[in-house]
């Protein structure tokens, strides 16, 4: 009896040493999760920051592309504005043209309107002469 009952501990030490083995590889496992489940939460707070980023960067890009349209609209504008000017100016000279070729005693047709769009035909009559080159250079 003594001899089963020796051999009963022994076996039950065994096992034990063999559930302790089995715990600390188990512990080892759990830490090594652990280490793995902290590196992913830091890798997912980096893809957190960076989607944040991108997010403001969209916005930004997005303000731009909406100055750059606001600005090409302004330009367009200033483009026909200036056209616009450029037509009365036109008009002006011609104008101040015919008034000095009726002091000097010629006459001079009067000015013809000019069209604001590109594609239309052109007036039948030949486009005044040019103004002398005094009035070109005068005032810059």
């Amino acid at each position: 009896e003594g001899e089963g009952m020796r051999r009963a501990l022994r076996d039950a030490r065994d096992d034990k040493d063999k559930a302790d083995a089995q715990l600390a590889r188990e512990r080892e496992v759990v830490a090594q999760l652990r280490d793995v489940l902290t590196q992913q939460e830091g890798k997912v707070q980096r893809l957190k920051a960076m989607e944040n980023e991108n997010l403001h960067l969209a916005r930004g890009l997005a303000a731009a592309q909406d100055e750059k349209i606001r600005a090409e609209n302004e330009t367009e504008r200033a483009k026909e504005l200036l056209n616009s000017q450029n037509q009365q100016l036109a008009v002006m000279n011609h104008e101040i043209e015919r008034i000095r070729s009726l002091n000097a005693g010629r006459t001079l047709p009067a000015p013809q309107p000019l069209s604001s769009t590109a594609h239309q035909t052109p007036p039948r009559t030949p486009p005044p002469p040019p103004p002398p080159p005094s009035i070109w250079c005068s005032g810059g």
